[in-house]
């Protein structure tokens, strides 16, 4: 052990009145660590000037240590969470990016280090961002990524809870802790957009959600701080405060964060009260990779080797420690993983910072600490000599093997928000790739066609996607957001070749040939469709959900002895999947009378009684045999195996109303509505249920997201009109109407409810026009009386 850090053990033993006997050294304390997701530094009081008041981070910062000069390795959550977490630069630990990569199992965590000294240890995340798939619940006993109670956004957003919520479960963890020391990750992630601070926040910051929802993080720290202070009484604390990242507020172009390597986002906030140490504040430059050598100084535990952070503890007795020239790396990969720019590197040497992209620039933070000011030009000897600290750090610029393993839900999703991409098809290298600062431009356009969209400007949101694909026709994200608007716009042709287009630029990415095979079966070209599912499945090993889709496609082109040979060659490496199992009994029995089907399935359900699909699928065969009864069971048994299974809520819900049992058709449809299906039968399912128990407006609320899913259905656009006229919105009613109209459904009763709404609004030219033509549709229909 050091000599520093056997001080800092014997400060923490007087400090703690836990103590033992006489010669006995007391426990190591708690250790608490909390991450504010997306927080700038200058928005906390203790730092000097701020918008926001932050009284109970204050407080901590009045009472321990107050960095000013704090950098992130990465304006994106994941990576620098992973360098808070190991001490180690993206680059080493191999996390480049949010939701396509995973910290490796060999990469060493506090966590994991703090457990094996004995240390209970839990973590309490507030995204997806950072769900345990990624690799940072390495060392956690508990790591609580429940995000089934929070708030859920629409496409181009994800679910995460409050920071209340996420403080809740933390501190019920505490309660139920041994007298064993613990460490606690807590992850508030409020900043982030979109932004919905609550009361009284909200009233108290009227001109700035973001600053609003800085306060309430300030806030629920304070609750989490009090909570321990009272369920371990006799339990002395390290306390952490910091953030994963900045916010860029227009600086550079930039409204959020992830592109630019501005200190508008990599400048964060660290507050670190420890036992035994008094107040002090240090404009030192230091970093998130110095959390882990800084907390093992303060235990006393053995420091480990080749990390690239520092230990603190000697700034927290106000001594020199961390030198002033020390060299700060960050970097953003996310231009040219998600966009097809230039990465960013920077370097930061004392008071100069590089940048590194398609050109080098510099900065004078001293003199210029909003980076406003490029030196580069007049400081070439520095800038050769930073290029070759840089290039010394980090010679291999590529990103290690560090990918993650999603499924196609967490794919698709994260596909939505632009983290599923890359490695871009163009090689790297100056000149090759657009530099970020010349398309920020395009960036933000972008953001502003999420925002049309999510404020249900289709046409505004797609005409301004389709602009910016003109101008930067190679751009991955911007190719599949294009291709996302037009299938929501029911111009599936077209978002084909943007998911063509952006797949020539990211051939290895499988959700993007998934989207390609989805949109090729809903032309009618199943081979085509077949085939793009298997190059999704050759990206993925365990991609079941590809080969299902290609198997039931082949079946459908009746290829049944293909899907024979490859089901079985699944199975044997995945014995319990029952939707293969399924598809395989039925290409064996292609073209065998239903009884032979009924006689498999009731056997495999017998061989896998636990088998949510398989009772599915023997429901299916029942009802075509004409034995709902039969059928009714084996769905039961299915969602009772798998709560809220889309295909078989669906089904089931189809059954009740067509045996005239909507209350408990809503019932089994709405239990399934949190699995967010995207079959627009069940959300019309759910609407004629809804509609069966007067509820008029719910049922146009399903219909709506029906159409969401199938916007070019005409018979969805009509019962919608009926929904909403019954709901009483004549104007929604007859527009919904006319769209069914235009796209073909030209009937008898449209066209009369079309009348009676006009009628009733007054309208009677409009009117006039709709029953006339319900008269000629009413002569057309009497020869056939």
């Amino acid at each position: 052990m050091t000599s520093a850090a056997w001080a800092v053990s014997l400060l923490l033993a007087t400090a703690c009145d836990r103590g033992g006997e006489a010669g006995v050294p007391a426990r190591r304390p708690d250790v608490l660590l909390v991450t504010i997701d997306t927080a700038r530094a200058d928005h906390f009081s203790y730092a000097g000037d701020s918008p926001v008041a932050t009284p109970n981070i204050d407080a901590l910062a009045a009472a321990g240590a107050a960095f000013t000069n704090a950098t992130s390795q990465a304006p994106l959550t994941l990576p620098a969470h992973a360098s808070l977490f190991t001490g180690l630069e993206p680059p080493t630990h191999g996390v480049r990016s949010n939701g396509t990569y995973h910290l490796p199992d060999e990469s060493r965590t506090l966590a994991e280090l703090l457990r094996e000294s004995g240390y209970q240890t839990g973590a309490f995340v507030a995204s997806a961002v950072l769900d345990a798939r990624y690799g940072l619940a390495q060392g956690f006993d508990v790591y609580d990524d429940d995000l089934s109670g929070g708030r859920h956004f629409e496409a181009f957003a994800y679910s995460y809870r409050r920071a209340e919520r996420v403080v809740e479960p933390a501190l019920a963890w505490v309660e139920t802790a041994s007298d064993a020391p613990l460490f606690a990750w807590v992850h508030l992630f409020d900043p982030h957009k979109p932004h919905d601070p609550p009361e009284p926040e909200r009233s108290q910051y009227p001109g700035s959600m973001y600053a609003a929802e800085i306060a309430y993080a300030d806030r629920v720290v304070g609750v989490l701080l009090d909570g321990h202070r009272r369920l371990r009484p006799g339990s002395p604390a390290i306390a952490i405060v910091t953030s994963d990242h900045g916010e860029s507020l227009d600086e550079h172009g930039e409204k959020t964060h992830g592109i630019f390597v501005y200190d508008a986002t990599l400048r964060v906030p660290l507050v670190i009260r420890a036992p035994g140490f008094g107040p002090t504040r240090s404009d030192a430059p230091v970093s998130l990779v110095d959390i882990v050598p800084t907390v093992l100084d303060l235990l006393g535990l053995p420091a480990q080797d080749a990390l690239a952070g520092e230990s603190l503890v000697p700034l927290l007795r106000s001594e020199p420690g961390v030198a002033s020239d020390r060299l700060i790396y960050a970097e953003s990969l996310f231009p040219r993983l998600s966009y097809g720019w230039s990465e960013l590197r920077a370097l930061r040497v004392g008071r100069f910072k590089l940048i590194v992209g398609v050109d080098a620039e510099l900065y004078d933070l001293e003199t210029d600490p909003d980076e406003l000011r490029d030196v580069a030009g007049t400081e070439p000897d520095r800038i050769e000599r930073m290029l070759g600290l840089l290039a010394a750090r980090h010679a291999d610029s590529e990103t290690p093997d560090a990918r993650a393993s999603l499924d196609a839900a967490e794919r698709a999703r994260l596909a939505a928000l632009g983290y599923v991409m890359g490695p871009i098809a163009r090689a790297p290298g100056t000149g090759e790739l657009a530099d970020p600062r010349e398309r920020v431009h395009i960036l933000q356009g972008i953001q502003e066609s999420v925002q049309l969209f999510q404020s249900h400007r289709l046409a505004d949101a797609l005409a301004l996607a389709d602009a910016l694909a003109t101008e930067d026709p190679d751009n991955p994200m911007l190719l599949s957001q294009l291709g996302f608007l037009r299938e929501r716009a029911g111009a599936r042709s077209l978002a084909l070749a943007a998911y063509e287009r952006a797949s020539t630029q990211v051939p290895s990415d499988p959700d993007l040939w998934k989207k390609r095979a989805r949109l090729l079966q809903q032309l009618l070209r199943p081979r085509d469709a077949a085939e793009a599912w298997a190059r999704a499945a050759a990206l993925d090993a365990d991609d079941a959900t590809s080969r299902r889709a290609r198997w039931s496609l082949l079946l459908a082109v009746e290829e049944p002895r293909i899907v024979v040979s490859e089901t079985t060659a699944w199975l044997a490496e995945h014995p319990s999947d029952g939707r293969a199992l399924a598809l395989r009994i039925v290409a064996e029995r292609y073209g065998s009378p239903t009884a032979a089907l009924r006689a498999d399935f009731e056997a495999a359900v017998a061989a896998h009684p636990e088998d949510a699909h398989l009772h599915g699928s023997l429901a299916g065969v029942l009802e075509q045999l004409g034995d709902s009864s039969g059928a009714i069971r084996h769905l039961r048994r299915a969602l009772s195996l798998d709560p809220g299974q889309p295909m078989a809520a669906t089904s089931l819900g189809r059954i009740l109303l067509e045996r005239d049992a909507p209350e408990e058709a809503l019932d089994v449809l709405s239990s399934a509505e949190r699995a967010h299906t995207a079959d627009p039968v069940f959300w019309i399912l759910l609407a004629e249920a809804r509609y069966a128990g007067g509820d008029a407006r719910g049922a146009a609320a399903a219909a709506r997201t029906s159409l969401e899913h199938a916007p070019t259905r005409a018979d969805l656009w009509a019962r919608l009109g009926r929904f909403e006229w019954e709901s009483g919105d004549d104007l929604r009613a007859s527009s919904s109407l006319e769209r069914a109209r235009s796209l073909g459904l030209d009937d008898f009763a449209t066209s009369g409810l079309l009348a009676d709404i006009y009628e009733a609004d007054g309208k009677l030219t409009q009117a006039r026009a709709a029953r006339e033509r319900q008269r000629a549709l009413g002569a057309r229909r009497e020869p056939n009386r």
